[in-house]
């Protein structure tokens, strides 16, 4: 099954030259990802609140591949890179909504597990590792 996030692009996503700010996309990423554990039944904020697990970002990548400007209306891709025992990654595509063959940006964020307190890799909790293998699989572009 795969995950879809619709966005628009906002005035506030974009820099000087009216074009959507590189970190933002990153930002856009992380909202579909929060997106895809609601839909998954997943409360990420009980989890931190709870403080037994913590999901970071070791590592991002980010190609911007085409410029995204305010209104342009977008679909976020999610996909599953790997999934290892105390981490994962994910991968995501921004195409156009009006036609999904114009991408615009391409990407990945590398989560670990950890206890928040020790600041320790731990597993995966068991919900959170069979929801992200109802993810497709990424494929290598």
């Amino acid at each position: 099954m795969s995950f879809v996030y619709s966005y628009t692009i906002r005035l506030s996503d974009t820099d000087a030259a009216g074009v959507v700010y590189f970190a933002n996309i990153l930002t856009i990423f992380h909202e579909a990802y929060e997106e895809f554990l609601a839909t998954e039944g997943i409360d990420l904020n009980g989890l931190i609140q709870e403080g037994s697990v913590a999901l970071p970002i070791a590592r991002c990548s980010l190609n911007c591949l085409k410029p995204l400007v305010c209104g342009d209306r977008v679909l976020v891709n999610l996909a599953l890179q790997s999934l290892r025992d105390r981490g994962f990654e994910l991968s995501y595509e921004v195409v156009a909504q009006s036609d999904p063959k114009i991408i615009s940006a391409r990407g990945s964020t590398r989560h670990v597990c950890i206890d928040p307190q020790k600041r320790l890799k731990v597993a995966l909790p068991k919900q959170i590792a069979r929801s992200l293998q109802s993810l497709p699989r990424a494929v290598e572009q």
